[in-house]
């Protein structure tokens, strides 16, 4: 599966081979086709198996947070870092998705879902500003997601961690105010 993602991130889905994967993988065709009926299955697979990991970790992290911006911090740091382990595999994960047909997208929609599910409960903490809409936080979400998308679709250079300060500023403004997010921003900036 590590070798379905590796190659989906160089060449991107609608160029990857089951051959290329075999090679990678350095498996036969019989054994891939023992673990898997096409090209997607593999993918899916592989996606799902690294959501699994990467949300484990971040549950794991934030679990010992108590506020919600701490949470959010140590959640996106958690997740930027999962994703700076290696970009070939984080663009097969976040750029090559959608390519890779329903049942991945759906899987991507579900998780933008549930990131958004967790933003939207910043308004219950008590210096929270007035509840937005739902929107706000599919936006949040959204955002976050683009700048990501974009930074690896384009194989910019530098770590996505370093886009922590900036992310959790955009995070935390519609729900905290300006100055809260400024000041969240100042203290990732500072360590």
């Amino acid at each position: 599966m590590a070798a379905m993602l590796k190659v989906v991130g160089e060449r991107g889905f609608h160029d990857t081979t089951i051959a290329s994967v075999i090679d990678v993988a350095g498996v036969s065709w019989p054994t891939f086709f023992f673990h898997f009926g096409d090209r997607s299955a593999c993918y899916l697979a592989a996606s799902a198996a690294a959501e699994a990991e990467a949300r484990a970790t971040v549950l794991g992290v934030c679990g010992g947070e108590h506020d919600w911006i701490s949470k959010l911090r140590a959640g996106l740091a958690t997740i930027l870092d999962y994703l700076d382990r290696d970009h070939v595999v984080a663009r097969a994960l976040i750029v090559e998705a959608r390519a890779a047909g329903t049942m991945a997208t759906a899987r991507l929609d579900r998780l933008l879902k549930t990131s958004a599910a967790f933003i939207d409960t910043a308004w219950l903490e008590p210096e929270s500003l007035a509840p937005p809409t739902h929107v706000t936080a599919m936006g949040v979400a959204g955002g976050i997601f683009s700048v990501l998308h974009h930074r690896l679709a384009i194989r910019a250079d530098g770590a996505l961690r370093d886009l922590l300060p900036e992310l959790i500023h955009v995070a935390v403004r519609p729900y905290f105010g300006v100055q809260a997010a400024t000041k969240a921003e100042a203290e990732i900036s500072r360590h």
